[in-house]
């Protein structure tokens, strides 16, 4: 365990915040929501076992640590634990397959993991069903706002398998991915790496979704956040994320009693990775450590390096990395001129 949060000081004064469309919450109501430090930038993740974060791969590799128990990051912040290893899918190619296993170096104690959206909750996932997006991203349409709280939106699941959007990773299909959120509810820059959780009326809120980038509409025509975005299905990986963690990762308590992040129960649904890049390197059966190299063989203890830097051409509002105020403006130019470089036009 780290007792201070070490690195993002007085960076993080200036750096972009959470989700648009929402309001603020506190860590008491989303316990199992953590902010990941990824060197000069920051994500979101989820708590699925004690010693088991998920977060999203373009996050990148230079994740150290992760903060729990935070409300507002800047203003109050709480106990650090350190990240052992990280292990990102081996079929992460900017885009698809955009989720990444942090395995800490000790257990997160007092906070119950959440559950996955699987066995009797699978059913619900489905195209109308109400969600919940949690994050430490931006607030505003643009995500320029400078904010460190957490805040909350409740949205709707709008397309379960992500098949109607162009920007959908047609090698995670069926179920790799979904769409959610529109209609002014997003989440946006800092977000990435958080959780959309499955609202069900009987099950409580399970993890469904990992924030990972934009849709065709925002990229295309605006704003950054708003208009919805593309999430990973942790509920269809989760076989992947066994293979790699520690933990024992469940599913509800499929009697009924509404758990919300129940230990109990809990096996796989029947569902299989949608497929790996059998050409791809893997990253994930070897642990990578705060010496490892990135994929563009940049040092990952590179603290001037922002987080997903080798990846930032498929980020979205919402899953791109907060950066640090030096390196804000950049990022969004950036991240403007590299959804040029999307999938074409339907």
């Amino acid at each position: 365990m780290i007792s201070t949060w070490p690195l993002l000081a007085a960076a993080l004064a200036q750096t972009p915040p959470p989700v648009v469309g929402g309001s603020a919450t506190t860590s008491a109501e989303w316990p199992d929501v953590v902010l990941v430090d990824a060197g000069a930038s920051v994500c979101t993740g989820t708590l699925v076992g004690p010693q088991t974060v998920i977060t999203a791969a373009h996050c990148g590799n230079n994740i150290r640590s992760v903060m729990v128990g935070a409300t507002d990051y800047w203003a109050n912040p709480t106990t650090s634990y350190r990240v052992a290893n990280t292990y990102r899918h081996p079929s992460y190619r900017n885009e698809g397959y955009d989720i990444t296993v942090l395995d800490l170096a000790e257990p997160v104690t007092g906070v119950t993991p959440r559950a996955f959206a699987i066995d009797c909750a699978a059913a619900e996932v489905v195209d109308d069903a109400p969600a919940w997006v949690v994050g430490y991203g931006a607030i505003t349409p643009d995500g320029s706002d400078d904010n460190s709280a957490l805040h909350s939106a409740s949205l709707t699941i709008v397309d379960a398998d992500c098949s109607d959007d162009p920007y959908c990773d047609d090698r995670m299909e069926p179920n790799g991915e979904l769409f959610a959120g529109g209609g002014g509810v997003d989440t946006c820059f800092g977000d990435s790496g958080g959780p959309l959780f499955l609202a069900s009326s009987r099950y409580g809120n399970l993890l469904v979704g990992v924030t990972s980038r934009v849709g065709y509409e925002a990229a295309t025509n605006g704003p950054s956040c708003g208009p919805g975005g593309i999430y990973t299905r942790a509920d269809t990986l989760l076989p992947w994320i066994r293979s790699v963690s520690r933990d024992t990762l469940v599913g509800p308590d499929c009697g009924g009693t509404d758990t919300g992040g129940s230990d109990t129960g809990g096996s796989d649904t029947g569902t299989t990775d949608p497929g790996s890049d059998t050409g791809a390197t893997s990253d994930s059966g070897t642990p990578e450590d705060s010496g490892s190299t990135d994929d563009t063989g940049n040092n990952a203890n590179d603290t001037g390096g922002t987080a997903g830097n080798d990846d930032d051409a498929r980020n979205r509002c919402g899953c791109q990395a907060s950066s640090a105020p030096q390196s804000a403006l950049l990022a969004t130019l950036a991240l403007l001129f590299l959804r040029r470089r999307r999938r074409g036009t339907p």
